[in-house]
């Protein structure tokens, strides 16, 4: 099981790391049959990707997950809201262009956000930057039919969520609820690259 990363992306502080370019560009191709790749989610991500870095993986920050903190809405628990039916002949295509989520934890006082009374509350904030060239896995999720009460669009399902109860782990979210399918590459350090995932092998 992969872990998260450690210090060298999450630095604990109250300044936030600066943005750097992307250097390196990857399209991500999923092909399958009998299958749905998961694209869009609510509190999760669509991809994952993880560093192989001593003989173990390690998760990737993309994102900082929820960004309210103090009085907020529920955002719900990590559910799978779009799907896109997959074909051998034609991919569905994702684009990362090889930058990770540096950020920092934050207390924040949120009687100066005008939430009197409300106590303190963790914010993450953060900025990418480009990832070191090496092994790399990338994951995604996939359901094998649309469930029942999803609506048909013109290039997929819409599968809008039955509650709004529940909340992601905090810190940047992780890959929505699915069948998880992953494939290895190397992530150059500078250029582009084409990645092929199969579902059903």
């Amino acid at each position: 099981m992969a872990t998260d990363a450690g210090a060298d992306v999450v630095g604990p502080g109250p300044t936030p790391p600066e943005e750097m370019a992307a250097r390196a560009q990857v399209r991500f191709e999923v092909t399958g049959a009998g299958a749905f790749v998961v694209s869009r989610g609510r509190s999760c991500a669509v991809f994952e990707v993880e560093r192989q870095a001593g003989g173990a993986w390690e998760r990737v920050p993309l994102d900082v997950g929820v960004t309210c903190v103090c009085e907020c809405p529920s955002p719900g628990a990590p559910a799978a809201i779009e799907l896109e039916p997959l074909t051998a002949a034609e991919p569905v295509t994702v684009r990362w262009d090889g930058r990770r989520m540096a950020f920092v934890q934050r207390t924040v006082d949120c009687s100066t956000r005008s939430f009197t009374g409300r106590g303190t509350a963790t914010e993450y904030v953060g900025a990418l930057q480009p990832l070191p060239a090496g092994r790399y896995r990338v994951s995604f999720a996939t359901v094998p039919t649309a469930p029942g009460f999803c609506m048909k669009l013109m290039s997929g399902y819409w599968c809008p969520p039955t509650s709004t109860a529940g909340a992601p782990a905090p810190g940047p979210f992780a890959l929505c609820p699915g069948t998880r399918v992953s494939a290895e590459f190397d992530l150059p350090e500078l250029g582009d690259i084409i990645v092929p995932v199969r579902v059903g092998g």
